[in-house]
């Protein structure tokens, strides 16, 4: 038997809504955890006249993968990183599964963003209206395993404003500096072991050292400067771009390989080529 909870739908001309929906498995099914074994229903579209469930499906069925979907009128699909959803799901955009986690008041994407096509580290990214980024190494595959990296104008699709979305799915923003301290202040501040919490464990993939504490996965994507790519095998440093700009420069959040390092913000060189880590409106 399916028990169901009403939802509270005016019944109205061109409204798509649904009265009822299944309650979850208990425990989780298949590949589901506790995190996403929900049914969460919103409203969505012009002036709230459609609707969104999103679930997550235990097992492949069908033409179905494994993993979190999106009842709508016109079918299940994929849950979309524009979706409105609980922090925590994995979400897709542009082909790229993106999970999340909520750490404090912020929701932040796991995964450093991989959108564009790669050119070499020794050209300049150009306002062109292709997404163009940098892999470590000059090799595409590396994209994959760190995210791409992009000079602050391409990250920021050429916007200047705090909190543009810049690169990152509607609904979600380049972060502001402030909102970088605000994440390491609730990893302990800027003292030794917090970078250690921000970053990737010796057993996550890829490997790095730190004890990941709270989900955030920091990962050794290094940087481009001035067309010398630096970073993995070295596993040197992590820089995400902030959207605060400090005159011909952006603050940004750097993390060395050290855990007896402090983290620091500084004001980088718009032409360095970094990593973007979106955080949610």
């Amino acid at each position: 038997p399916v028990s169901t909870s009403v939802t509270s739908s005016i019944r109205s001309l061109n409204r798509s809504y649904m009265e009822g929906y299944p309650q979850a498995p208990t425990p989780p099914d298949g590949d589901c955890t506790e995190e996403n074994n929900e049914y969460v229903y919103t409203e969505a579209g012009e002036d709230n006249g459609s609707y969104a469930l999103s679930f997550c499906l235990g097992n492949s069925v069908s033409d179905l993968t494994a993993g979190t979907k999106v009842a709508r009128p016109i079918g299940i699909t994929e849950l979309f990183c524009s979706d409105s959803f609980g922090c925590g799901e994995t979400c897709l955009y542009e082909g790229e599964y993106y999970p999340t986690v909520q750490i404090g008041t912020q929701c932040w994407m796991k995964k450093n963003i991989n959108l564009g096509v790669k050119i070499n580290g020794n050209v300049n990214q150009l306002d062109n209206n292709i997404i163009e980024k940098y892999c470590v190494a000059n090799n595409a595959s590396n994209c994959d395993i760190y995210g791409g990296l992009y000079q602050w104008g391409e990250a920021m699709k050429y916007s200047t404003t705090e909190k543009a979305q810049g690169i990152c799915p509607s609904g979600w923003y380049i972060p502001t500096r402030t909102e970088f301290i605000t994440l390491y202040n609730y990893h302990g501040g800027t003292v030794p072991p917090a970078i250690c919490r921000l970053k990737n464990t010796s057993q996550d993939y890829p490997a790095w050292e730190g004890t990941n504490d709270y989900g955030f996965s920091l990962v050794p994507a290094g940087l481009v400067q001035t067309g010398n790519v630096f970073g993995p095998p070295g596993h040197y440093l992590s820089v995400l771009w902030s959207s605060t700009i400090s005159g011909a420069s952006a603050f940004s959040l750097y993390i060395r390989s050290s855990c007896s390092q402090y983290i620091d913000i500084y004001a980088q060189t718009h032409g360095y080529g970094q990593t973007v880590r979106c955080i949610k409106d």
